[in-house]
Order: structure tokens, then sequence, then C-alpha cells
């Protein structure tokens, strides 16, 4: 997503995040695993459990 992130978002194709993938690697995996800890997986999972509950009834 680094790379092809960047590409997406600057509308070209460079070789530009290669250069800077290993600098930028570790910032955005803890902002994805943030994310993904503090915000996703909790939503999902009263998600799943209210549907759980509802189809035990």
């Amino acid at each position: 997503m680094t790379i092809i992130g960047t590409w997406i978002g600057q509308w070209q194709i460079s070789f530009a995040p290669f250069y800077t993938y290993f600098n930028n690697w570790p910032r955005n995996f803890g902002i994805a695993f943030a994310v993904e800890a503090l915000i996703v997986q909790p939503i999902a999972r009263k998600v799943l459990l209210f549907k759980h509950i509802h189809l035990a009834n």
C-alpha cells in the first residue's frame, strides 16, 4: 500500500516510493495497526456479537 498508495495519491508512477519505502514502513505499519486495534476490531466484534445474538433467537 505504501507504493501503490503513493502512485494513486500523486497521479503518477515513479520510483520515489521505492527509495523511501524502508523509511516509511514503520510509520505506516504503526498507523495501520493502531487503527485496526483501536477502531476497526471493536466495531467488528460488536457487529458479530449482535449478529450471533440475532441468529440465536
